[in-house]
């Protein structure tokens, strides 16, 4: 059976640096690994709309959502529950469903029964890498990204909203205590060292499931 992946967490926390490179890291292991990224195919409307100042939840839950919903049907279903498929299929996401819970849950106030109902039809990661930063480094990196990228810093990317939305990645263990969700903070580490941690839990995960 295939394994779905997801590499969540904070502005400024690496996420999108360490995704590319536990692609390369997977694929040399013999893995074939299927890259996804949210926002997908609504990226440029999910993008726009979250820098809105009166932006609202709700509306902002119904873009990922479907965003998400379209990527699924592109990417996964087909090949997600074939028991034939190879066992060295994964799905490695940048972002994720835990990711909405989080930025229209807990900080958006949207109830979460609200959030599963939008998601149904998305099945739960085997496995979740939360990355978590210090929200002073995190947004001296942030500044930097938008100094060479040009991309506008958003209200959720100040020291202080991402101290609160760390907190609110915190209590996803408690909201989900089913779900298998391994935390990291990046502060102290380059995105090398940030992106060997990630692969050797997967690695760790992956052997684990071998043996059950």
């Amino acid at each position: 059976m295939s394994k779905l992946i997801h590499i969540i967490g904070t502005s400024g926390s690496g996420k999108d640096s360490v995704h590319p490179i536990l692609n390369k890291k997977l694929t040399a292991d013999g893995y074939e690994v299927i890259n996804i990224v949210e926002p997908g195919p609504l990226r440029d409307l999910a993008k726009s709309y979250r820098l809105r100042e009166n932006k609202n939840p709700y509306t902002e839950l119904a873009i990922f959502s479907t965003d998400r919903l379209i990527t699924f049907i592109d990417k996964i279903e087909n090949r997600l529950n074939d028991k034939t498929e190879s066992k060295n299929l994964i799905y490695l996401s940048a972002r994720g469903i835990l990711d909405t819970y989080v930025y229209q849950g807990l900080l958006g106030g949207v109830d979460l029964d609200i959030i599963a109902k939008f998601n149904k039809h998305i099945p739960m990661p085997d496995l979740t890498l939360c990355l978590t930063c210090d929200p002073e480094v995190a947004y001296d990196r942030i500044r930097e990204r938008s100094l060479k990228t040009g991309e506008p810093i958003s209200k959720n990317e100040t020291p202080e909203r991402i101290r609160l939305l760390r907190d609110f990645y915190n209590d996803l263990k408690k909201c989900f205590t089913n779900l298998n969700i391994k935390y990291i903070n990046t502060t102290k580490f380059t995105i090398d060292k940030t992106a060997n941690l990630c692969y050797n839990k997967i690695k760790t995960f992956l052997e684990n499931e071998k043996k059950n």
